[in-house]
């Protein structure tokens, strides 16, 4: 085997140094499996994994939700959006409570309680859950009509419509759920 002549040197350090970089750089700043500010209490990890079980959801989606909706707060409230608020784990905006506790969850809407972290996955999965079925099985789409609301979706003729910040809300869950590795 022969050594390469001097013109090869440069380019070879020259990779060298860049798969170097890379690595160095894929170690230090590896996918993170979860947020800093992530903090699941284990009854709640419990309750959300029957809801996604119960409701056939991808493993991961309820938790990436109620970790943007609530940061896993059970009495946290939104700000006033149309007179109306989205309240609990899963922020189920009280405008339409009533509708999704009936439609799609197990709860007898008057024995709902917003707070209630049972309730509130139940409710919010099985939302999600008819979401993700009605947009044809997209994940993103379920999702960003969680958010955004499933009538701005269905009227949707371009994503330039899509408001930025429900467009970052969809992609960093759908991210988040792309490295889900059963963070606990």
């Amino acid at each position: 085997m022969t050594p390469p002549n001097n013109t090869d040197w440069p380019t070879i350090i020259f990779w060298m140094i860049v798969a170097f970089f890379l690595t160095l750089t894929r170690m230090t700043y590896a996918e993170q499996n979860k947020p800093n500010d992530w903090n699941e209490p284990e009854n709640i990890r419990q309750i959300l994994n029957e809801a996604e079980k119960t409701n056939n959801l991808p493993i991961g989606l309820a938790h990436v939700i109620a970790y943007h909706e609530s940061r896993f707060n059970t009495h946290a409230q939104s700000r006033y959006v149309g007179g109306y608020r989205s309240r609990g784990l899963m922020q189920i905006y009280f405008k339409y409570q009533k509708s999704i506790v009936a439609k799609y969850s197990t709860i007898p809407p008057g024995q709902f309680v917003w707070y209630n972290p049972e309730h509130s996955a139940n409710a919010g999965c099985g939302y999600l859950a008819y979401l993700i079925n009605r947009f044809g099985g997209s994940v993103y789409l379920g999702v960003l009509a969680y958010n955004w609301g499933e009538g701005n979706v269905e009227r949707m003729t371009s994503t330039k419509q899509i408001p930025k910040d429900c467009t970052k809300y969809a992609e960093s869950v759908i991210n988040m759920l792309d490295r889900w590795e059963g963070w606990w």
